[in-house]
């Protein structure tokens, strides 16, 4: 089944059920299984292949395999289709840190310009993601979560950075690793507190840590699960 989670808010779960173009939902799908292994460093996958996996022509197959290339994830085999990129565990700590500089940005841009108002809309995802009873329901809430901190800053340019770091890293924390909803917890409401007190600095800085830290966890259960290249 195709899936896309291409929403123009710079935070990336990966929903069940969401229209997209062809290329983007072949994207996706893509995306995903090599964020999580089940396709290998050094695979090699032709695009006809690919098309017949999907019942597509060549054409959506060869435009989704283009923007995995910009993103990192696949380099082009001349007359073979593409090779894939393993991810490191140094390489994908970079990808969350870069992540992080920018989430700590958006949440910069979003105190000065929202502030209190922003912080009871945030209290609202929170109280939800908390009350949450599946992994699913969890990932919503904090894609709300985040979504609407990054719409708060205000321009689409750090949105358009923010949605194409978070579309070269494995975003769901919450359903992968199982220590993170009392992190989450703690961080979320950190940030809120710092948000409604309007401390924009404060906000920057447990924005991008929260990024970092949650990145961290999720880098060494990729590790530990052997799903990581080797460096």
């Amino acid at each position: 089944m195709l899936t896309d989670s291409s929403r123009a808010t710079g935070f990336q779960p990966r929903p069940s059920n969401f229209a997209g173009t062809l290329r983007t939902r072949i994207a996706d799908e893509l995306r995903y299984w090599i964020l999580y292994g089940e396709l290998q460093s050094g695979e090699v996958l032709s695009i006809d292949e690919l098309a017949e996996r999907f019942g597509v022509s060549r054409t959506p197959v060869r435009e989704a395999l283009l923007t995995l290339t910009d993103y990192g994830l696949v380099e082009m085999v001349a007359k073979r289709g593409v090779r894939i990129i393993g991810l490191t565990r140094a390489g994908l700590l970079d990808r969350y840190q870069v992540f992080g500089a920018l989430s700590g940005t958006a949440a910069r841009w979003a105190t000065a310009r929202a502030g209190s108002e922003l912080a009871v809309r945030l209290r609202d995802f929170e109280e939800n993601r908390r009350a949450a009873t599946t992994a699913e329901q969890r990932a919503e809430a904090t894609y709300r979560f985040h979504a609407t901190i990054n719409r708060a800053c205000g321009s689409p340019e750090l949105i358009h950075y923010l949605r194409r770091a978070s579309s070269s890293i494995p975003m769901d924390f919450e359903a992968r690793v199982p220590d993170q909803s009392p992190a989450t917890d703690r961080e979320h409401q950190a940030l809120i507190e710092a948000i409604e007190r309007g401390d924009q600095d404060a906000a920057a800085r447990i924005a991008e840590e929260h990024a970092a830290a949650s990145g961290v966890r999720m880098v060494e259960m990729l590790h530990a699960k052997g799903l990581l290249a080797e460096e």
